[in-house]
């Protein structure tokens, strides 16, 4: 009995499976524990994790991967909600900083809570060093396509 080797679509449609799953268990959970959007907690979390005075617009643009317009909509609607604020420099009133406020951070830790636990629950029986070799998988695919974007 022979083995049948995984194609290359046999691979993108399991990752696809596997990346809606996850999309699906992290779209309710930022939606009930934060009241927030998928992509309004990515750019939360980033200000959350960021230095205390704050992220350039332009960096919160590269890390997430999306237009400096597509900050800025995301950022209005976290301004509205309280969760972060925004500060000039005197010396440069062109660059403008976001940072998270209390409510911000208390909205990211119970995100990630809540993260935490139905993570350890999907991947309940996946031995850790199974784990540890899917997130390096992932990271390699993540820097090739940054490397590939660069060029």
């Amino acid at each position: 009995m022979s083995v049948k080797k995984a194609t290359s679509f046999d691979s993108f449609l399991l990752t696809i499976k596997a990346d809606r799953v996850l999309r699906q268990i992290t779209n309710k959970i930022v939606r009930e524990q934060g009241e927030v959007t998928f992509t309004e907690w990515l750019l939360l979390s980033i200000i959350a994790v960021g230095p205390k005075e704050g992220l350039r617009m332009t960096n919160l643009a590269a890390e997430l991967g999306v237009t400096l317009p597509q900050v800025t909509a995301l950022l209005d609607s976290l301004l509205v909600k309280r969760l972060v604020r925004q500060k000039t420099l005197k010396k440069d009133r062109r660059n403008r900083y976001a940072i998270a406020t209390q409510k911000g951070e208390d909205v990211v830790k119970a995100i990630n809570k809540a993260m935490d636990e139905a993570y350890g629950s999907i991947m309940h029986g996946v031995p850790g060093t199974h784990l540890q070799i899917y997130e390096q998988v992932m990271g390699v695919v993540v820097s090739r396509d940054k490397a590939d974007s660069k060029s």
